[in-house]
């Protein structure tokens, strides 16, 4: 799953503002401990599978770029025995593999923007 958007529409759409809407729309110091503990649990599960996507999506560039790099060995072969089909096969292949790097990349990269503005939301913060 990609999450297309950016941080507003990440709030808007998961928001970890839900129970604030729920409890009409109160200042996070006038809740009570127990939302209080709600919110940041809930924040705490969030951040945690904002962290795994990252992580899956680190694991996937680096597996394509391993493909990627086979595949371009494998053209190198290939003109060297001067295979035409394998030369196209391939030069197909790793066209595709390098689009494929490419669009998880921007993924990555909003992935980090949102973690960034959480972070920066979570220093942001007043002490309890």
């Amino acid at each position: 799953m990609v999450f297309e958007g950016g941080y507003e529409d990440f709030l808007e759409r998961i928001g970890w503002d839900e129970e604030e809407k729920k409890s009409g729309g109160k200042n996070k110091k006038n809740l009570p401990r127990k939302d209080k503990r709600h919110n940041e649990k809930t924040k705490k599960r969030e951040m945690a599978k904002l962290r795994k996507r990252i992580e899956k999506t680190e694991n996937t560039i680096m597996a394509s770029e391993k493909e990627l790099e086979d595949t371009n060995a494998g053209l190198v072969r290939a003109i060297e025995e001067k295979d035409t089909a394998k030369i196209r096969d391939l030069g197909r292949r790793a066209a595709e593999i390098s689009e494929e790097i490419k669009e998880k990349y921007a993924e990555l990269e909003k992935l980090m923007d949102v973690r960034e503005e959480c972070d920066d939301e979570k220093k942001e913060e007043p002490e309890q």
